[in-house]
C-alpha cells in the first residue's frame, strides 16, 4: 500500500468511533487533508497528542477505501502551544483556522497560505490578550486578500475618484460598499445603495485597514497593546463584515470571539 508524507497544520478535529479521530489538516501545499487518526482518542496515543488544535506536523499516510487518508505516523515540528493556553487565544486561534478551512479545498492549491497562516499563530502566541483583536483582524484581512478579496481603498469603484485613506483630514466625502468591494464617491453613492455612510473616523479605519493588509506581523506587533484595543475591535468588525460580504457569512469561532470580549 503506497504511504505518503506532508506537514500540515490541524484546523479541526472531529470524534469518529469510540477512540479514533478525523483531523482536518491543510498542508503545506496548500491543500486541504481530511484524515482519519486510528486511536487517536486513546490516552497517551502520541499520535494524537501531536495532532492537536493548531500544530503543524509532519505525518505518514497512506490511502484508506474513503476519500480520506489514514495516518500511520505523526511527527512534532511547531505546537503552536500558546495558542491553546487560554480561552482568548484559543478562540482567536480558531477563528484564523475556521476561515483556511472554508476557503481550502481539497481539489484546490494556495501554497502561501500556510505560511501566512503559521505565521499568524506563531504571532497571536506572542501576542497579549489586549492585542488579540488587532492581529486576529490583520490575519482575517490578509488571508482573504490573499485569495483575491482585498477592498479597494485608492480611488471610487464607480467613477475612479481617487482617495487617499491615509489623510484622515481629506474633505473628500466616501462611502464604503462592504458588497462592491471598497468605496464609493458621494456622487456615485445613488448607485449602490448598500454603500454605508462614512462617519468622522472612518478615514482613519480604513487607513488601519490598508496598514494590517500591507505590513508583516512583526511590524504590527507594536499596535498590539492596550492602547490600541479599542481601534483593534473597530477593525475586527470590519473585517467580520468583509468577510461576511465576501467569502463567507459564517465563522462561528470569531463570533464567539467578539461575543467573549463584549462579556
Amino acid at each position: 500500500m503506497p504511504t505518503y508524507s506532508a506537514r500540515i497544520i490541524v484546523l479541526k478535529k472531529t470524534k469518529l468511533a469510540e477512540m479514533d479521530l478525523i483531523v482536518t489538516g491543510f498542508n503545506s501545499d496548500g491543500q486541504q487533508l481530511r484524515l482519519v487518526v486510528k486511536g487517536g482518542r486513546k490516552p497517551g496515543s502520541r499520535r494524537g497528542s501531536h495532532l492537536e488544535l493548531f500544530c503543524q506536523t509532519d505525518i505518514v499516510m497512506h490511502q484508506g477505501r474513503s476519500s480520506m487518508y489514514t495516518v500511520t505516523e505523526a511527527q512534532l515540528v511547531n505546537p503552536h502551544s500558546g495558542c491553546r493556553l487560554d480561552i482568548e487565544h484559543s478562540a482567536a486561534a480558531a477563528a484564523i483556522s475556521e476561515l483556511v478551512e472554508v476557503l481550502s479545498r481539497e481539489a484546490d492549491a494556495e501554497p502561501r497560505l500556510f505560511l501566512l497562516l503559521d505565521a499568524a499563530l506563531d504571532t497571536l502566541e506572542k501576542t497579549a490578550i489586549a492585542g488579540l483583536e488587532l492581529m486576529v483582524a490583520a490575519a482575517l484581512l490578509k488571508i482573504i486578500a490573499q485569495v483575491g478579496f482585498q477592498p479597494n481603498l485608492d480611488s471610487c469603484l464607480v467613477c475612479g475618484q481617487p482617495f487617499e485613506v491615509d489623510r484622515p483630514d481629506t474633505s473628500l466625502a466616501f462611502y464604503f460598499s462592504f458588497e462592491q468591494g471598497g468605496i464609493i464617491c458621494a456622487d456615485c453613492q445613488a448607485f449602490d445603495q448598500s454603500a454605508t455612510a462614512a462617519p468622522a473616523v472612518q478615514p482613519a479605519l480604513l487607513s488601519w485597514v490598508a496598514l494590517l493588509i500591507k505590513s508583516r506581523f512583526s511590524q504590527l506587533a507594536e499596535f498590539a497593546d492596550a492602547e490600541h484595543q479599542s481601534i483593534g475591535h473597530q477593525l475586527l468588525l470590519f473585517a467580520r463584515d468583509w468577510m461576511r460580504a465576501q467569502v463567507t457569512p459564517k465563522n462561528r469561532s470569531l463570533d464567539f470571539m467578539l461575543s467573549n470580549s463584549a462579556s
